[in-house]
């Protein structure tokens, strides 16, 4: 039997104007702020300290705009054409419906309970018209 092996590199959109202020994005756009842009740009140049030819790989990207931004900038330090970039909606965020740019305290103000008996990564199942999803 033969057997296949793949490397897969999973790299997370650099810091955005949201995520300083504290707020919730799910499928809201936040652009990536200085940092943000300098923290793609870092991990892009380690990427291609540990891949040998980026043209026999293949990049999916989420369609939101701080990951489009973000694998472009990839793209661009790979020397990897951004149009052959498969944008796939099954790997963008989770909906937080109403949550969406309110921050913590924002959301314990207007829904107090429902906060109530979560921790970091499950609170998000809990907003009233999100859209928590799971791929198998």
């Amino acid at each position: 039997m033969e057997r296949f092996t793949h490397t897969i590199y999973l790299l997370r959109h650099g810091e955005t104007v949201f995520n300083t202020q504290g707020r919730y994005q799910g499928e809201l756009d936040s652009p990536l702020t200085i940092e943000g842009i300098d923290q793609v740009k870092n991990i892009s140049r380690l990427l291609k300290l540990v891949i040998d030819d980026p043209h026999e790989w293949t990049i999916y990207s989420s369609p939101l705009g701080r990951t489009i931004q973000s694998t472009k900038i990839i793209c661009e330090t790979l020397g990897y054409d951004f149009n052959k970039v498969i944008i796939d909606n099954r790997i963008k965020e989770v909906s937080v419906g109403s949550w969406a740019g309110l921050t913590t305290k924002e959301i314990e103000a207007s829904w107090p309970n429902l906060i109530k008996n979560t921790d970091s990564y499950n609170w998000y199942f809990k907003s009233p018209d999100g859209k928590a999803m799971m791929l198998l």
